[in-house]
């Protein structure tokens, strides 16, 4: 099976299953077509998907309503679940952050409970960072720092600490496993007390 990120817009793609994720804070964002807003197309579009997937779902949301709010703009057949992200009970550690390491097998797995009271500063560049960081602070993760950068932008972590003038030896680096795989030369160009990365699960 090949699955394709990003590519419901390509249309000259052919391909078997459409497979639509939706903000179930905000289907729609600001209701609003790229620049102006984050649509990349129409609801409408949603036509062609077969099925419609609501992240980030909450004991607040109804996904019955939301159903409700997505029909006009289904085709016939198309299903709609919800699912929400948590953390596991591990985190990943580089056992030496100098050395480049690029498959998840490397890493070591450590107690995730362990975070708890960390000094830590949050890495990444993925399009909701800030409920990532409300995600870390319910571990009980002190949270010294912040780098967000835009989704699919460089980290330059390394330029992030010569301007933050903070002392990396004394902190943990939290990063996604997307962040990190990007670009894993990102996080070994500087010596980090720890250098954790944080598995979503679904």
């Amino acid at each position: 099976v090949w699955v394709l990120d990003d590519g419901f817009q390509h249309w000259q793609v052919k391909r078997d299953y459409d497979l639509v994720l939706l903000d179930a804070k905000r289907p729609f964002a600001s209701g609003s077509l790229m620049p102006f807003g984050y649509l990349r197309e129409l609801p409408l579009a949603l036509k062609r998907a077969d099925h419609i997937v609501l992240t980030r779902l909450k004991p607040e949301h109804s996904l019955p309503a939301l159903k409700v709010e997505l029909s006009p703009y289904l085709g016939d057949g198309a299903s709609v679940a919800g699912c929400a992200f948590g953390f596991g009970e591990h985190y990943y550690r580089l056992e030496n952050p100098s050395t480049l390491i690029a498959r998840k097998s490397d890493l070591l797995p450590i107690p995730i409970a362990s975070l708890k009271q960390r000094r830590v500063v949050i890495v990444c560049g993925i399009a909701n960072p800030q409920e990532f960081r409300a995600m870390v602070e319910k571990l009980g993760a002190d949270v010294v720092a912040t780098h967000f950068v835009a989704d699919h932008r460089s980290l330059d972590v390394k330029g992030f600490f010569a301007k933050s003038k903070l002392d990396s030896k004394s902190i943990t680096i939290l990063t996604t496993f997307k962040d990190y795989f990007r670009n894993p030369s990102e996080f070994t160009e500087i010596e980090f007390a720890e250098v954790a990365i944080l598995d979503l699960d679904i």
